[in-house]
C-alpha cells in the first residue's frame, strides 16, 4: 500500500507530516493513525515501527514532485496527478441534471445520479436478487450475508464492514474533526453530521427525489428512502 508520508527536516527533527493535509507528529504511528482517515486501504492488525520507517523512507526516495497545487500545497511527481488534484478544491459543477437541476463536478458522478430518476437498479446480489443502483451498495450488502468486516482498526481492533465506517472511527483515536461549517465553524467527525448541522443556518430541507418529500435532516431522509426499496422490492 502507498504511504503518503515524509520525514520533515532536521529543523523539526522527529516529526512526521501527512503529505496530503501538513499535519505533523512525533511518533510514525500516529502519523499512520492519521493517514487511514484520508486512504482507500484495508487495514487488519498493527503496523510495525521498522515497516512505517522502511515505508517512509520510500517516500524519500520517491520521483522528485515537481507540480505543486496553489491551494493547499501537496506535490506530484506527473502534472495530470496535479490536475485531477485540482478537482477536489474547484467549485466548478458543470455537470447538470435535466431532471432536478443537481450538478456535479464528474459526469460519471451525474451518471449514477441519474439512475435515481430512471429507477434503474444494474447491480444485483447474487445471494438473493436484491438490487441497487450503486456497485458499492451490493458489495456492502454482500458484507450482510457473510456477516464479514474486513475492514479493521489498527489501533484498538475494532472491525467494519464498510471502509468509511472505519475512516469515521478512526477520528475517534486521532480527536480530529475535519468537516467543519463555514458559516460558524463548529467541526464534525462525520460529512454527514456537517450537512445536518448546515441546514440549521439555510433552513433548506433534504429533498427525496424520487417523490419529492422534504426532511429536515438527511438521516430522516435515507430513513424514508427505504420505504421507496420496500414498494419495488
Amino acid at each position: 500500500m502507498e504511504e503518503s508520508m515524509i520525514k520533515t527536516s532536521d529543523a523539526a527533527k522527529n516529526n512526521y507530516s501527512c503529505e496530503i493535509c501538513g499535519k505533523e507528529y512525533g511518533e510514525l504511528e500516529s502519523l499512520d493513525t492519521h493517514f487511514a482517515t484520508h486512504s482507500n486501504v484495508k487495514y487488519k492488525g498493527k503496523i510495525s515501527k521498522k515497516s512505517l520507517r522502511v515505508k517512509a523512507n520510500l517516500m524519500k526516495n520517491s520521483p522528485e514532485k515537481k507540480h505543486i497545487c496553489n491551494e493547499c500545497g501537496v506535490a506530484f511527481s506527473q502534472n495530470w496527478r496535479l490536475n485531477s488534484h485540482l478537482r477536489v478544491h474547484s467549485k466548478v459543477k458543470d455537470h447538470v441534471c435535466q431532471e432536478c437541476g443537481k450538478a456535479f463536478r464528474h459526469s460519471s458522478n451525474l451518471l449514477r445520479h441519474l439512475r435515481i430518476h430512471t429507477k434503474e437498479k444494474p447491480f444485483v446480489c447474487d445471494l438473493c436478487g436484491k438490487a441497487f443502483n450503486q456497485k458499492s451498495s451490493v458489495k456492502s450488502h454482500l458484507l450482510s450475508h457473510t456477516k464479514e468486516k474486513p475492514y479493521a482498526c489498527n489501533i484498538c481492533g475494532k472491525a467494519f464492514r464498510e471502509r468509511k465506517a472505519l475512516k469515521c472511527h478512526l477520528f475517534t483515536h486521532t480527536k480530529e474533526k475535519p468537516y467543519a461549517c463555514e458559516v460558524c465553524g463548529k467541526a464534525y467527525r462525520e460529512r454527514k453530521t456537517l450537512k445536518n448541522h448546515f441546514l440549521t443556518h439555510t433552513r433548506e430541507r433534504s429533498k427525496c427525489e424520487i417523490c419529492m418529500k422534504t426532511y429536515k435532516t438527511n438521516g430522516h431522509l435515507q430513513r424514508h428512502l427505504l420505504t421507496h426499496e420496500k414498494e419495488e422490492s
